[in-house]
């Protein structure tokens, strides 16, 4: 049973009301189902969204690193929020490297881009953009699993985190001595978006 209150229709079940606004035209035709329009307003969703993004940094320079070094240039890692003003939850991170090194590596991330350390000389940062740092995740909460040719550091991270809009943006930094040549590392970071 149907009955028309003010354009909407109030749905009545056998076991209590249940209310649905359904669109009724001038003459009390019900019309056809509504679409919604893309946005954040969405029906269903329970919890945040799983995502991972994986970043190659690149090593301009290269070769044989130095404790405090950066290790490559800038890395963006995108979607990390699904729209500005939104957060997430940092779960993991993973460092897979071409190489059987074992380095303590920290990510430095950054809410924002920065100015980035040049790769392979002494990491810093401005006084600005230190002020936007959001996490620094660190190889020694990990240990790296090494095959005959590779090593792979997994480290959890457990980390609310809110980007200036969608983005997180880091620089590797070594703390002992490596070698890399371009190409030997992917930087993989897990999240669950608001």
């Amino acid at each position: 049973m149907a009955r028309k209150i003010d354009n909407q229709v109030g749905m009545h079940g056998m076991h209590g009301n249940y209310w649905m606004p359904i669109r009724v035209d001038a003459n009390g035709n019900i019309s056809a189902a509504t679409t919604l329009s893309a946005s954040e307003l969405h029906i269903g969703q329970v919890g945040g969204e799983s995502d991972q993004s994986a970043v190659a940094p690149v090593l301009a320079v290269a070769g044989a690193y130095v404790a405090g070094d950066a290790v490559g240039g800038i890395m963006e890692f995108t979607q990390v929020a699904r729209v500005d003003g939104l957060g997430a939850i940092l779960k993991s991170l993973e460092i897979i490297a071409l190489t059987t090194d074992k380095p303590t590596l920290e990510l430095w991330l950054f809410d924002r881009a920065f100015t980035p350390a040049t790769d392979n000389d002494p990491f810093s940062v401005s006084d600005a953009d230190i002020q936007n740092v959001v996490c620094v995740i660190t190889t020694s909460n990990g240990d790296f699993f090494t095959t005959a040719d590779q090593a792979v550091a997994s480290i959890e991270v457990s980390k609310r985190i809110k980007p200036l809009a969608t983005s997180l943006f880091g620089q590797l930094v070594t703390r002992t001595s490596v070698t890399y040549t371009d190409a030997d590392l992917m930087v993989k970071l897990s999240y669950l978006q608001d």
